[in-house]
């Protein structure tokens, strides 16, 4: 880690100091702040902008034991005596002399941190110095402290400046640790690292570094990420002891209550101590207190003031802080639901009596605010204490979103039997293929246990239920022509409470088969439905109208709508903690930058979706993530990194077909071309184009054969492009059809429309190989000024693309690598002709052709006439031997 850590976020203070000190319009600055909020460092900085500027500086800080002695804070800048027996006039003028002195003749810059711990001599010093300009200070004080009358009256007559140093926020923290931790850190670890420091840079560096010491906090291919709980550093309990120590009861107690509690009613505080004593303790900085609807709430000042209190808590004094508050809450009226839900996490870790219904309400609550590790505590209690079989079943959910699969096959299996009306015999096979399908990969014993289901189960909305399971797992199966056969009488009943997922299997079924307004229609219907039963299970829930939606921006070309919508539902994940709707949508995020052709920020979100994924066991969209993230890999030319990903997407031994099949197909394929292997490439992407003709998704068909298109195989491709430009709504297809054709016909002017439509779609990379394209046909028509123009653009849309590089770009390349006449002579050449023919038509002797040639082949890379028609197709993207 980088130490010391990168200065981040104070900007504005270090300007306004700077500005203060070249004006001189005051002789003091005050930096103003919360403990550990990173005062000293904002301080050692301005001195160093101080020294940077010819000034002299030194610097002191107070303390309590310095606080005990007259100019204790200062001593060690004073060699002359000051000590009893002299006046106090006498002494302070001697102190400022020597002060004064530490110069040598140039203005002194005193920086004195903890200026509120200065005693009394050494805080009238500090003042004397500013008011009579015989040094600059920097000082700093906390907010939450009271301070000397002489340091207060830096700022209260106006000698200082006084600057507020806030909390870090978000993005600051963000810049802060990528700079220190030498990386990106993935955004919910960015999350937690936030809301636990809550902005303290001392707090959060403590944080980070016993994170990276325990290993909790560790790289994982390049993304920095924090697995397991919080770890707290003896050094970061120390501090916050230090700061809590002074408290005694009864007001610890408080504390106690807030730290297993919080929030809590203040009429729950209120028997422990006094209003008097609670407003002291906010007055403190400790706690704060705020209105949530009627309520007057009050929680914990800081969030690892809780953790350090609990951890420092004795087991038999913590289980009776919780049996307490289990009681208080009774007593008070436990309206709320999260009420329901800490009356049960209090009863369930003090012991004492507990409802199964009351276990299986909370643990459905815990769930649904993905906080699965409690869920799975409260449904095994509710399985304990008698709950039968709701408990039962929402322990397996929980496991299935947990990533237990084989756990939750085992407890379903079990479950079964215990089923006694078709309801229940629904939720059960509705949890299993949730399982198989997300956790096991296992599709087609998916649709085998809704078959067997089906044919035992009489009540007609069990029945229906039971489609909508069917379809959903053909859909996630790649049979979408199927799933919407089968939704197709249940998309008119808008009104039940099955809707839901018949709108989110719906739309997304429609949005493959480029039908994007009525996918938006029927997933919008869903939105507002109640839904209820096993049509909902918790694993495919979360944000699916979004999911939809953004499946539409980015197949009709909307590409940095998609981007936005996807951050924004990325960002509702990580605040609330799911990662499930995190990695869902860390996965949607790489498919959009693919289409940006943004490579590497479509690696970053790949590399993050395969891990949240692989964390939650959760083989089949691991797959998908692999798949994307590979063809992120290829696109950037990086042949190791994509094949690695391939094997690991092998590894997992999952069935071939599944619903991301086809763009499997194109990574190996675009892996293939990184490799050099132009026969592989082309099989692939004809296997892709085939399986998704076959399956009526016409949006991945559309992507594979322009695939095909951009790695010179417009004749094949082109006819379908425009068939597929009339059927698939939105800009892309068409403007993919217009690319086809204007490549075939050498169609320059048309080439540089089509980039200019791709560009404006935001589709970066596809723009850039457009103007390549014109670039090419511009050099064959001998217009080289328009042709050097487009390669400009083409070359700054390139840049755009993170390091992409594929055979279009690379025409780019080759232009800037080859003369005109290297060009003309290798093409010559690869046609057939002899050196001598070609001296002759070009009127130049042989030799020059031979040694044309001999430059030819080594920067192309080959050695014989034979391998020249393959090395200019390549780097031309004019595949003329296809």
């Amino acid at each position: 880690m980088a130490t010391p850590w990168p200065l981040v976020g104070r900007s504005r203070e270090l300007e306004l100091v700077g500005d203060v000190l070249a004006s001189r319009d005051r002789s003091a600055v005050v930096l103003a702040g919360l403990a550990g909020v990173g005062k000293t460092r904002l301080a050692t900085e301005c001195l160093a902008l101080a020294t940077a500027r010819g000034l002299a500086t030194s610097r002191v800080t107070g303390g309590q034991a310095a606080r005990r002695l007259a100019l204790g804070a200062l001593a060690p800048l004073l060699p002359v005596y000051t000590g009893p027996g002299m006046e106090r006039a006498d002494m302070l003028k001697r102190a400022m002399d020597a002060i004064v002195d530490l110069g040598n003749g140039r203005p002194l810059v005193l920086m004195v941190d903890d200026a509120h711990l200065l005693d009394d001599a050494s805080a009238t010093l500090v003042l004397q110095l500013a008011a009579t300009q015989s040094a600059f200070v920097i000082a700093t004080v906390r907010l939450d402290e009271p301070a000397p009358d002489a340091v207060v009256a830096l700022w209260k007559d106006e000698l200082a400046e006084r600057i507020e140093v806030p909390p870090l926020n978000s993005a600051c923290i963000e810049t802060l640790l990528t700079g220190a931790l030498g990386g990106p850190v993935s955004a919910a670890t960015l999350h937690q690292l936030a809301e636990s420091s809550a902005g303290n840079a001392l707090y959060l560096r403590e944080l980070v570094l016993a994170g990276v010491e325990s290993g909790a906090l560790g790289d994982e291919d390049g993304i920095w990420r924090m697995s397991g709980s919080m770890v707290l550093s003896n050094r970061l309990v120390e501090l916050i002891e230090a700061r809590l120590a002074e408290v005694v009861d009864p007001e610890r107690k408080v504390l106690e209550a807030l730290a297993f509690g919080e929030p809590l009613g203040v009429e729950c505080l209120t028997p422990m101590t006094s209003p008097k004593k609670l407003d002291e303790l906010e007055e403190r900085g400790l706690i704060v207190s705020g209105q949530d609807g009627r309520r007057l709430e009050a929680c914990l000042a800081h969030p690892l003031y809780g953790e350090v209190i609990r951890a420092r808590t004795p087991a038999l004094r913590s289980q009776a802080v919780r049996q307490s508050l289990a009681s208080r809450l009774q007593a008070t009226g436990a309206r709320r639901r999260e009420d329901a839900l800490r009356f049960a996490t209090w009863r369930l870790d003090a012991g004492g009596d507990m409802s199964p219904e009351l276990m299986v309400s909370a643990a459905s609550t815990a769930r649904n605010r993905w906080d699965l590790s409690l869920a799975a505590r409260l449904a095994e209690a509710a399985v304990q204490v008698g709950g039968g079989f709701d408990a039962a079943l929402i322990r397996a959910e929980v496991a299935i979103l947990q990533g237990e699969g084989a756990t939750a096959e085992g407890q379903l299996a079990v479950l079964l039997p215990m089923a006694e009306n078709d309801a229940q015999r629904v939720q059960v096979a509705s949890a299993r293929v949730d399982n198989l399908i997300s956790s096991l990969g296992r599709t087609a014993e998916a649709l085998a246990v809704i078959d067997e289901a089906y044919q035992i189960v009489t009540d007609e909305s069990a029945r229906d239920q039971l489609l909508v399971k069917r379809a959903l797992a053909l859909h996630l199966g790649g049979r979408l022509s199927e799933a919407l056969d089968v939704l197709q009488p249940l998309l008119a009943r808008a009104d039940e409470p099955i809707y839901p997922l018949v709108a989110y299997t719906g739309g997304a079924c429609l949005a493959r088969a480029g039908r994007f307004a009525r996918a938006v229609e029927v997933s919008s219907k869903g939105v507002g439905v109640v839904g209820s039963g096993p049509a909902l299970q918790p694993a495919f829930r979360p944000s699916t109208h979004a999911v939809v939606r953004c499946s539409v921006l980015l197949g009709s070309g909307r590409l940095q709508e998609a981007e936005r919508l996807a951050e924004a539902e990325y960002a509702s994940g990580v605040a609330e903690g799911s990662l499930t709707v995190q990695a869902v949508f860390a996965l949607l995020l790489t498919r959009v930058h693919l289409a940006m052709g943004t490579v590497s920020t479509a690696a970053h979100h790949g590399r993050e979706a395969r891990n949240l994924f692989r964390e939650k066991q959760w083989r089949s969209l691991a797959r998908a993530a692999l798949a994307h993230l590979a063809l992120a890999h290829a696109l950037a030319g990086s042949v190791t990194e994509a094949r690695a990903a391939l094997t690991e997407l092998d590894d997992l031994n999952l069935p071939a077909d599944d619903l991301y099949a086809i763009e499997l197909r194109r990574a190996r394929a675009w892996t293939e071309v990184a490799a050099g292997n132009r026969a592989a490439a082309h099989n692939h992407l004809r296997e892709a184009v085939a399986l998704a003709r076959h399956r009526g998704d016409l949006v991945w068909e559309d992507d594979s054969l322009h695939d095909m298109v951009r790695l010179g195989w417009a004749d094949e491709a082109s006819a379908r492009l425009a068939e597929l430009a009339t059927l698939v709504e939105g800009d892309l297809a068409p403007a993919r059809a217009h690319y086809a054709a204007a490549l075939r016909e050498d169609d320059a002017d048309g080439l540089l429309r089509v980039s200019g439509s791709f560009e404006e779609m935001g589709a970066w990379l596809y723009a850039a190989e457009s103007s390549a394209g014109a670039a090419v046909a511009l050099r064959r028509a001998g217009e080289s000024r328009r042709a050097a123009w487009a390669e400009l653009r083409a070359g700054g849309l390139a840049r755009l693309c993170e390091g992409a590089s594929t055979p279009p770009l690379r025409a780019i390349e080759s232009q800037a690598l080859l003369s005109s006449r290297e060009i003309e002579v290798a093409a010559l050449a690869a046609s057939g002709l002899a050196s001598r023919e070609i001296a002759e038509r070009l009127s130049v002797s042989v030799r020059t052709v031979e040694n044309q040639l001999q430059r030819a082949y080594e920067k192309l890379g080959v050695a014989r006439r034979a391998d020249l028609a393959d090395a200019l197709a390549w780097v031309t993207g004019d595949d003329r031997s296809a």
